[in-house]
């Protein structure tokens, strides 16, 4: 999912990065952390610059856990509601910046702020790495520096 949403970011010109966060030890076994993306459109310094906050890891889920459905299979319900598990937390929020970015960059409109993206892929695991990126990147210098407000989607 982050180099998907890496590589989607990049289509729309958006400079990013993927940060290693290290490795995690979990029941002996040592496993790589999923990456951050950081990633930035406009470096204008007229503008204000707003940091969008979002992750695309999901909680796991089954049929045993209530569901009538596959989880993760989109499924129209005969009343017309959409099903499915975690698209609200946090894929969809993620999906419609990901579309503002598409429409702007398809119809060659500026965006009216800058705007910087942080992504992670351990939240729903308690965002292992993520206090050690911010304190590093919230220095002067860091891709943090210059940040107005913070949007958390």
């Amino acid at each position: 999912m982050a180099n998907w949403l890496n590589n989607q970011l990049r289509s729309l010109s958006v400079e990013t990065q993927l940060v290693n966060l290290g490795k995690h030890i979990m029941d002996g076994e040592e496993l790589q952390l999923l990456p951050n993306i950081l990633g930035c459109i406009g470096l204008d310094p007229s503008k204000k610059t707003v940091l969008i906050y979002g992750h695309f890891d999901v909680q796991p889920a089954s049929k045993s856990n209530g569901w009538n459905t596959d989880p993760f299979t989109l499924v129209v319900h005969e009343d017309g509601r959409l099903i499915g598990c975690r698209s609200s937390d946090d894929k969809g929020p993620i999906l419609g910046w990901l579309n503002i970015l598409q429409y702007h960059h398809q119809n060659g409109k500026d965006l009216p702020v800058n705007i910087w993206f942080c992504f992670e892929g351990m939240e729903e695991s308690g965002s292992k790495g993520l206090d050690e990126l911010v304190q590093k990147e919230s220095k002067a210098g860091g891709w943090f520096d210059g940040v107005d407000c913070i949007c958390i989607v």
